[in-house]
C-alpha cells in the first residue's frame, strides 16, 4: 500500500481538524446544557473545559499550518526512553509532596494506606481494641467490609494495591510506590513498542513520550490510587504476553494474578479479555484455553478472597460468605439495578475529562490506528477492543467515578491509547514532518500548559481538606466528632487501624444519642462541623434535611455543647 505524500491535505491534517471540531462542539454542548450539576459537572466546568478549548485550538493550529514547525528526529531512542523514565520517577516523587503533601484525599487512597498499615505487620485483618468495638461504624471510613467489630476491620477493596504500598513502606517508603510504578509503566510501554515495531525504535519512543506527558498519568502517580498499579501491571502483562513462549506466558499470568487483585475485580480482566479472543481467532486456541482457565482460577480466588481470610480468622462459614462472595454479588446486583439513561451523559463527561488530561495529540494519533485495526495488524484490535469494552461495562455498572484526576477508570488503558497512537504514527510515514511537528507541539502544550494547570487545580482542591485534617489533628481532645459527616466531610473520618492516633475521629451521623452521651461523659470531645470546614476553605455544604433537625445532634445528646475545633 502506498502512503500519501508528505504535504498539506494529508491524513494527519484531516484528523487533527476533525478531532478539534468534535472536541470543541462536544465541550460547548455539555458546558451550555449543564450549568449546574454534581461533582463530575463541577470538575468539568472548573478544571477541564478551558483546557479542552485550548487543546482544540492547538490541534486546529497544527491542522491549518502543517509546515509551521521543523522538528528533527529524536536521536538515540533507547537513551531518551531511559531519561524519560527517570524524569517521571523524579517528577512524580517530588509532586507527591509538593502537589498533594503526601496526603490521601479520598477513601480509595485512605483505605489503601489503611490496609497497608496492618499488612506491613503481616496481618490480613486489623483487630479492633475491645473498648472501641461498639463504636466501630463511627470510627471507620465508608466502604469497609461489613464484618463484626469483634472480628476486626478491613476495607472492601482487594488487597493488591495496599500490599504494594506495604512493600514500599518496608523498603523505600510507601509514598514512592506509585512514582516507581509510573516509571515502570514508561519502561514497559517502550519495551512493548520495541517488540511490536523492532525496525522503528522512534515509534516506541513516541508512545512512551505520549504517556510521560499525560497530566493524568503524572498526577495519579502522585497519589495512593490503585490506577498507577493497574497501568503498570497491564503493560507488564502485555510485555510478557508478546514473548509468545512459556516463560512469557508464566510471567503474564503472575502479573495477571497481581493485577486482578489490586483494587476491583473487573479492571484487569477487561484489559485481557480481547487478547484471549485474539488468540482464539488467530488460531492459537490451545494458548487461549490455558489463559482462559488460568483467569477463571484467578477470578475465583480473588472473588473468594474476603471469605477465605474471614474463615481463616475463625468467622463462621455463613458469616464469612455474607461478607465474601455474597457481598460481591450483592454489590454487583446493586450496580446493575442503578443503571439509568443519564449514565450516557455521565460517560460523555468522563470521556471529555479523560481527553483534557492527555497529550493533545494522543487521540488524533490513536484514531489514525483505524487502518491497522481494520486490517487486524499486530495487536491493534485487542488494544482498541479493551478500551471500548471497559467504557461499555463502566457505562452499565459504574458511570460515576467520584473524584478523579481525569477519568481514572480508563487509567489502566493509557498504555493502550499510546500503543494505538504508535500504529497511527507508523501510518504517517509519508507525512513524517507533520507527525514530528504534531508530537512536538502536543508535548510542548502538555508540559508547559496542561500539566502545570492541572497540577495547580489538584493542589488547590486538596489543600483545604489537608488543612481541615491538620486542624483536627492539632486538637487536644480525645475525640473529634465530624458532625455532619457528609460529602467532603466523609473523608475526614480516618483513623489508624490500631486506633493509636489521638484524637480519634468519629462520624457523628453514625452515633446514637446514648453513645454520644457516653462518649461526652468519659472523654474530652470536640466537634468539627460545617463552619469549621468553611474556615479552612471547604465549601459550605448543607446536607439534605439538616435544616429540619437541631443544629447538632452531638450538642443536644451531650446536654451541653462540646467545644468546637479551632485553628490555632
Amino acid at each position: 500500500m502506498t502512503e500519501r505524500r508528505d504535504g498539506p491535505g494529508g491524513r494527519l491534517q484531516a484528523t487533527l481538524t476533525r478531532v478539534a471540531i468534535a472536541t470543541l462542539l462536544a465541550s460547548l454542548i455539555l458546558f451550555i446544557a449543564f450549568p449546574d450539576g454534581g461533582l463530575t459537572v463541577k470538575l468539568f466546568r472548573n478544571h477541564d473545559f478551558s483546557l479542552l478549548l485550548l487543546g482544540a485550538a492547538v490541534l486546529m493550529a497544527l491542522a491549518l499550518r502543517p509546515r509551521a514547525l521543523t522538528v528533527a528526529n529524536l536521536p538515540r531512542p533507547a537513551l531518551l526512553a531511559a531519561v524519560l523514565t527517570v524524569a517521571v520517577l523524579v517528577v512524580t516523587g517530588a509532586g507527591t509532596w509538593l502537589v498533594f503533601g503526601d496526603f490521601p484525599l479520598v477513601r480509595d487512597e485512605i483505605l489503601a494506606d489503611f490496609d497497608a498499615a496492618f499488612l506491613v505487620r503481616g496481618a490480613l485483618i486489623a483487630p479492633m481494641p475491645p473498648e472501641w468495638q461498639p463504636f466501630a461504624t463511627a470510627l471507620m471510613p465508608k466502604f469497609m467490609l461489613p464484618v463484626a467489630s469483634s472480628t476486626g476491620w478491613l476495607s472492601a477493596y482487594l488487597p493488591g494495591n495496599a500490599a504494594l504500598r506495604a512493600l514500599g513502606e518496608l523498603t523505600v517508603g510507601m509514598e514512592w510506590t506509585n512514582p516507581i510504578l509510573a516509571a515502570v509503566s514508561i519502561l514497559a510501554v517502550y519495551r512493548v513498542g520495541r517488540r511490536l515495531w523492532p525496525d522503528t525504535p522512534r515509534t516506541a519512543l513516541a508512545a512512551a513520550l505520549l504517556m510521560g506527558t499525560s497530566a493524568q498519568f503524572i498526577t495519579m502517580a502522585m497519589t495512593a490510587y490503585a490506577m498507577s498499579a493497574h497501568l503498570a501491571f497491564n503493560l507488564i502483562w502485555l510485555w510478557c504476553f508478546l514473548r509468545g513462549d512459556r516463560k512469557g506466558d508464566a510471567g503474564a499470568l503472575i502479573a495477571g494474578f497481581i493485577a486482578t487483585g489490586l483494587h476491583q475485580l473487573l479492571f484487569h480482566p477487561l484489559f485481557v479479555a480481547p487478547f484471549l479472543a485474539h488468540l482464539w481467532l488467530t488460531g492459537e486456541r490451545r494458548r487461549a484455553i490455558v489463559y482462559a482457565f488460568a483467569y477463571l482460577a484467578i477470578g475465583l480466588f480473588w472473588a473468594s478472597y474476603w471469605q477465605i481470610v474471614l474463615s481463616g480468622s475463625g468467622v463462621a462459614g455463613d458469616q464469612a460468605s455474607a461478607s465474601g462472595m455474597d457481598y460481591l454479588f450483592a454489590r454487583l446486583s446493586a450496580l446493575l439495578g442503578a443503571f439509568k439513561l443519564t449514565s450516557f451523559t455521565e460517560m460523555a463527561f468522563n470521556v471529555l475529562r479523560f481527553l483534557s488530561w492527555q497529550n493533545v495529540v494522543l487521540l488524533p494519533l490513536a484514531l489514525l490506528a483505524w487502518p491497522a485495526i481494520r486490517r487486524g495488524e499486530g495487536i491493534a484490535r485487542p488494544l482498541a477492543a479493551g478500551v471500548l469494552l471497559t467504557l461499555a461495562v463502566m457505562l452499565v455498572l459504574l458511570p460515576w467515578q467520584g473524584l478523579g484526576w481525569g477519568y481514572r477508570y480508563l487509567h489502566g488503558f493509557i498504555g493502550s491509547f499510546c500503543l494505538l497512537a504508535g500504529y497511527g504514527w507508523n501510518s504517517l510515514a509519508g507525512e513524517a514532518r507533520q507527525r514530528r511537528a504534531a508530537l512536538a507541539a502536543g508535548t510542548a502544550a502538555s508540559l508547559l500548559l496542561i500539566l502545570p494547570v492541572h497540577l495547580k487545580q489538584a493542589h488547590d482542591y486538596v489543600a483545604p481538606v489537608r488543612r481541615a485534617h491538620a486542624m483536627i489533628g492539632r486538637s487536644p481532645a480525645d475525640l473529634v466528632i465530624v458532625d455532619p459527616a457528609f460529602d467532603i466531610f466523609d473523608d475526614l473520618v480516618r483513623n489508624a487501624p490500631d486506633l493509636s492516633n489521638r484524637p480519634k475521629i468519629m462520624d457523628g451521623g453514625r452515633l446514637d444519642a446514648a453513645q454520644i452521651r457516653f462518649l461526652c461523659g468519659r472523654y474530652r470531645v470536640e466537634i468539627f462541623d460545617i463552619e469549621d470546614g468553611v474556615r479552612v476553605g471547604l465549601p459550605r455544604i448543607i446536607p439534605p434535611g439538616l435544616a429540619q433537625r437541631p443544629p447538632s445532634a452531638v450538642r443536644q445528646a451531650c446536654g451541653a455543647p462540646p467545644s468546637q475545633v479551632r485553628a490555632p
